[in-house]
């Protein structure tokens, strides 16, 4: 019976793969971005497009990937989570 009430509390760990496929199409995009525009880099690095990359990949990728690794953490549960009696 024990096991039926841990696993009734385990989220789903569909919400962190969410996260981590979001970072790496974010990643896949701006790769590809500069693959088509390298001069992007060699440019002033106030542009529009410049920085817009730099959100896509600085907020896409990187945050995405560590929200995806917390959530996953805290979603696959550890042992400082539990309480004292379920451990």
């Amino acid at each position: 019976m024990k096991t039926a009430s841990v696993n009734a509390h385990v989220p789903s760990i569909t919400l962190p793969l969410r996260f981590v496929v979001t970072g790496l199409v974010s990643l896949l995009l701006g790769m590809t971005w500069l693959a088509f525009r390298p001069i992007l880099l060699a440019g002033y690095h106030y542009s529009p497009e410049f920085v817009a990359l730099t959100h896509l990949l600085a907020l896409g990728w990187v945050t995405s990937i560590v929200m995806g690794a917390i959530r996953g953490q805290r979603g696959l549960g550890s042992a400082a989570d539990a309480r004292p009696d379920e451990r």
